[in-house]
């Protein structure tokens, strides 16, 4: 069988966006303790600069900067 889906081919399962309810309901729901914390601040930068996965795993507290206009940012990769 993986032979025949390698040569003809599989439509790829798809998943639900996350849309800005979805992120709302998450950051909602999310516990106050240190991980909580940090989980509201990785879903939040991620939906606002929709950062890939390992743009987004691969930032470091110096890679933000507060700016007056909001948060800039920088992308190593």
């Amino acid at each position: 069988m993986r032979g025949i889906r390698r040569s003809i081919g599989a439509a790829k399962v798809q998943k639900a966006p996350a849309t800005a309810d979805l992120i709302r309901v998450m950051l909602d729901t999310s516990p106050d303790d240190l991980r909580g914390k940090r989980d509201r601040a990785l879903l939040a930068i991620g939906f606002a600069g929709a950062f890939r996965r390992s743009e987004l795993v691969a930032l470091e507290v110096g890679d933000l900067v507060e700016a007056p206009d909001g948060l800039r940012v920088t992308i190593r990769r």
